[in-house]
């Protein structure tokens, strides 16, 4: 309201005849001074209102609350690449990461940071920032809904020559090819110019049996098992998939209890 101008008492007005370029533009004025402050905090998402949304989803998935349906979750290996190069969001610098861990549990940082060997090199920050925001919380959902739920976990780890070569390695999103099997659309010869046609053909045949499966079945195929908490199995996606015991354990345990400002917030009761 602030970024538009508006009283607070003005709100349910203004957003409802503002221009769409205008709310975009305030938008941006507070995700960037966001982005600055308390990296890492997204400012816009769903709030608990005890209507709508009654409580935070991975609160429900601990309790056993959450439709208890199979499901598939995982996260790209080099998730944050990308918003390391071309947007702040993301706590991939020591100072970011600092400010981000510092919010909700300083105590915590000594033990993330001892995980990491190399700290603080900038790939070993990005890689620290990415599992912050992607597969810390992801962990989260995996543990919560599998005491309830069959869950398949997975890591996405292929990168065609050109991400490799650019840096970018499995980004965040460039598992997209291989769902929506592009391979043979420009997107996918683009994709693929650098070489690893034949192994994105080969990653996109092993998702789209599975995807394709899970989706027929309730399962994928037997060669991935689900995720429980004594096993913590996990498929790790690439051109020769296979599957490993308590993916990164020693991060994993680091991360442990610590509770990151991704948790959603709770409307005022008046609001």
């Amino acid at each position: 309201m602030a970024a538009l101008g508006a009283a607070p008492e003005e709100a349910a007005t203004a957003l409802a005849s503002v221009p769409p370029d205008t709310l975009r533009h305030a938008a941006a004025a507070m995700l960037a001074s966001q982005d600055h402050d308390r990296p890492g905090v997204f400012p816009m998402v769903p709030v608990v209102d005890g209507d709508v949304l009654p409580e935070a989803p991975i609160a429900a998935m601990a309790a056993g609350r959450a439709h208890r349906v199979p499901l598939i979750i995982g996260t790209n290996r080099d998730e944050a690449t990308i918003f390391a190069r071309y947007l702040k969001a993301l706590p991939t610098t020591p100072e970011r990461l600092e400010a981000f861990v510092s919010h909700s549990d300083p105590a915590a940082f000594e033990r993330i940071r001892a995980a990491y060997p190399g700290y603080p090199d900038p790939k070993v920050v990005i890689r620290i920032g990415g599992d912050a925001i992607f597969w810390r919380p992801t962990v989260d959902v995996v543990e919560a809904h599998s005491a309830y739920a069959a869950v398949y976990n997975y890591r996405y780890d292929f990168a065609p020559g050109i991400l490799h070569r650019s840096g970018y390695g499995a980004a965040h999103a460039s598992e997209l090819i291989a769902v929506f099997g592009l391979l043979d659309t420009p997107y996918g010869r683009a994709f693929t110019a650098g070489g690893g046609r034949r192994g994105l053909r080969a990653v996109t045949e092993q998702i789209n049996e599975n995807w394709l499966s899970f989706a027929h079945s309730g399962f994928p195929l037997p060669s991935w098992p689900r995720y429980t908490v004594d096993a913590r199995r996990t498929l790790l996606l690439n051109r020769t998939s296979r599957v490993i015991d308590d993916l990164a354990g020693d991060r994993r345990l680091a991360w442990h209890g610590f509770r990151g400002p991704y948790t959603l917030p709770t409307a005022d009761a008046h609001a």
